[in-house]
């Protein structure tokens, strides 16, 4: 069930946004990106990098955060390729703390394998929509070039103009990818960390094993969903503050051939997720007489995220968010109120 869980939530998504929900002139973008001092271009740059650039490189991730109440700290490498055309692949390679036995880490390992999806696209903040970013961020520019793995780079800060943790960012010049991110709180304490310890810009991709996801996605049309889904969507009514609609997609696993709306949002740096799977039970339930159980949702953090799975009034969902169970709790039960 939890494999399942990370390839429904966690190996989103590339297939194309289904709505655009906040429109921002090109002449406000720059006016917003004059006063945040950076520079425009390489915005754009970051937001493509994913999916126009292809590179490899080992980085190092390291995260502290709090796992059932008590302080927690993990820190491994990783390795990462692209090919520049939205296909990517992501090993954990080694872990350096906590140190456990070996067949804990090897365990642990492939847990991560699993959830490249989530490591790659959601894991790590970045710019999603540059015209979002700059309208609830102010990013600075150093005035400087520092080295990260050998390559040129620009030193930004980042902070959410209603607060919170803050973020250094290191930008490759040339490509526009983030060699090195630094977030900490309000007390300056770190909250994570990831370095790339060495960078290739085109690298050799033959022998690359891209990630692949067992679901079908497809694009999800908003006026048509009902059509599509063969149900009306739920979608949370409660969101963080700044959070707007990037995109939704038609999900249909393949274990119990449920099809789900997942919709996924941004302020244009961080994500949250949220899926309906319809009314409970599903197809094959259905066919064997079996009614809808009670309604229970079931809470579990991976790493800094927090992970709503179960049913709320008669639905299937699923929901993921980076921060609290409390807000991750609000955030479902808006959806079906």
């Amino acid at each position: 069930m939890r494999r399942l869980i990370g390839a429904l939530l966690l190996a989103t998504v590339g297939l194309g946004a289904c709505e655009r929900v906040e429109v921002t002139s090109e002449q406000t973008t720059t006016t917003l990106a004059k006063a945040s001092s950076v520079d425009l271009t390489l915005l754009q740059k970051i937001v493509d990098a994913p999916s126009a650039v292809s590179w490899s490189g080992r980085r190092r991730f390291d995260a502290h955060y709090t796992y059932q109440g008590a302080p927690a700290q993990i820190v491994y490498e990783e390795t990462v390729i692209t090919d520049g055309a939205g296909r990517f692949q992501l090993r954990a390679e080694d872990l350096i703390t906590p140190v456990i036995p070996a067949n804990e880490e090897a365990l642990f390992l492939l847990s991560q394998d699993n959830r490249e999806g989530l490591m790659f696209r959601h894991r790590d903040p970045t710019v999603r929509d540059a015209a979002l970013f700059l309208k609830n961020y102010t990013a600075i520019d150093a005035g400087v070039v520092e080295q990260v793995a050998g390559r040129n780079c620009a030193r930004w800060t980042v902070h959410g103009k209603t607060g919170g943790n803050a973020w250094t960012i290191w930008i490759d010049l040339a490509t526009g990818v983030i060699l090195k991110s630094e977030e900490r709180d309000g007390g300056q304490a770190l909250i994570s960390l990831v370095e790339y310890l060495d960078f290739t810009d085109s690298p050799d991709t033959t022998n690359a094993v891209w990630h692949t996801t067992p679901l079908q996605e497809t694009p999800l049309i908003l006026s048509q969903a009902k059509a599509q889904l063969g149900f009306e969507p739920l979608k949370p009514k409660l969101l963080p503050a700044n959070f707007r609609l990037l995109h939704c997609e038609r999900v249909v696993e393949p274990i119990d051939n449920r099809t789900w709306a997942r919709f996924t949002y941004s302020d244009g740096w961080a994500t949250l997720m949220f899926m309906d799977g319809g009314e409970m039970p599903s197809p094959q339930q259905a066919q064997q007489g079996i009614a809808p159980g009670a309604d229970v949702l079931r809470f579990m953090e991976v790493g800094p995220w927090a992970i709503a799975d179960g049913r709320a009034s008669g639905r299937r969902v699923l929901a993921a968010v980076r921060g609290n169970e409390a807000l991750l709790k609000l955030l479902v039960e808006s959806s079906v109120q």
